[in-house]
């Protein structure tokens, strides 16, 4: 029987004494942090108020415009289901754009570190 690192190959690296971590309080107080966590809310809470509102207006609708959703659109569908399945579709395109908004992020937090990390 083997364990389960070495049926992964999982190997513990030694740590490396020499390469210091990064001061996070320091990292923290920065104004490229500040700059950072700006540039996440400009994404994160337009994406987050658009979702909320996308899904309230469906309970909405649902609540006070019965015959509107009611409305057939394709043989049995009404416009009711098409709202409520474009939910997933209008999630997912959002999740989409944050992966793509993260490779961004990233980048910019690697900036941040590798400059605290000159900066000792």
């Amino acid at each position: 029987m083997c364990t389960i690192g070495e049926h992964f190959n999982l190997t513990m690296k030694p740590v490396d004494r020499e390469h210091r971590r990064p001061d996070w309080e320091r990292v923290a107080a920065s104004t490229g942090f500040k700059d950072l966590l700006a540039v996440k809310r400009l994404f994160i809470v337009p994406a987050f108020l658009f979702f909320f509102a996308y899904f309230f207006g469906l309970l909405l609708l649902t609540a006070y415009a019965p015959k509107l959703i009611s409305v057939r659109a394709a043989g049995i569908v009404t416009l009711g289901y098409l709202l409520a399945l474009s939910l997933f579709v209008v999630g997912w395109i959002i999740a989409w754009l944050y992966l793509r908004a993260a490779t961004r992020f990233d980048r910019l937090s690697q900036d941040l570190v590798a400059r605290s990390d000159n900066e000792t």
